[in-house]
């Protein structure tokens, strides 16, 4: 299985059910050249530290590396750990 959490720090809306999942997203993927997680108040930054940040762009919402990363998740399930955080995404830490 794998879990994507989609993100736009231009919204603030954060439906709680996201909220609550949030901790358990294998990556994200961040609608934008950036991703702030201070966008939404009360949520803690160290949930989504270290966790990969795809950036997608209105109007095909694609990233070849986000491609990358959900084949190889589901071809070969947990990647080993690494220093990275994806090949070519960022980390949450990262803005």
């Amino acid at each position: 299985s794998l879990y994507l959490l989609v993100l736009d720090s231009s919204n603030s809306d954060f439906k709680a059910s996201a909220r609550r999942f949030l901790a358990r997203a294998d990556a994200l993927i961040a609608v934008g050249r950036r991703f702030h997680i201070d966008a939404w108040p009360g949520i803690d930054p160290s949930i989504v530290a270290g966790k990969p940040v795809f950036s997608v762009a209105a109007p095909d919402y694609y990233s070849e590396d986000l491609c990358r990363f959900v084949r190889e998740r589901l071809l070969h399930g947990d990647p080993a750990p690494t220093d990275s955080a994806a090949p070519g995404g960022m980390s949450a830490g990262e803005t």
